[in-house]
């Protein structure tokens, strides 16, 4: 089985989306990390709770996944997800899509502010371009998959 099977299968939607309740998150079917899920902010598991429950693959990522794998103290936490910043504000009036070229969904709470990306694809696949007339790339998103971000 190829990197990215195994990637696509270790994270799948319904396993995602079966297991990403507030009281346990489970990483991976089959697989224990022996990360406490009280040390994930309660926002985080709001978030990919509900992106999940609109039919959305939502993942924890990055700095703050490496953290706790480490035993250290996230600094903050991400999230990635099928869903578009435009959709992500609709699940969540507390919600700004920031970015012109880039954009990326913030969802904001009391003391903590979540980042959330849409997973991206390569540009060669761009089909719609969104530059100037002086070339300056004026929008930078081309959504894809899991696998195509994984990439």
């Amino acid at each position: 089985m190829g990197f990215i099977s195994k990637i696509t299968t270790y994270f799948s939607k319904d396993n995602a989306k079966n297991n990403a309740s507030d009281s346990q998150i489970h990483f991976a079917q089959g697989v224990d990390f022996h990360i406490d899920p009280k040390r994930i902010s309660r926002n985080v598991r709001k978030i990919v709770t509900r992106l999940n429950q609109a039919n959305y693959e939502a993942y924890l990522v990055g700095g703050g996944v490496r953290d706790l794998l480490l035993d250290k103290e996230p600094k903050d936490f991400d999230i990635a997800t099928s869903a578009t910043p435009e959709q992500v504000r609709h699940e969540f009036r507390n919600c700004r899509i920031i970015g012109r070229r880039f954009k990326l969904a913030h969802v904001y709470f009391k003391d903590e502010i979540i980042e959330v990306a849409t997973f991206r694809s390569n540009h060669e696949k761009q089909t719609d371009a969104h530059v100037s007339d002086h070339g300056m790339v004026l929008r930078d998103n081309v959504y894809g998959n899991l696998e195509d971000d994984s990439w």
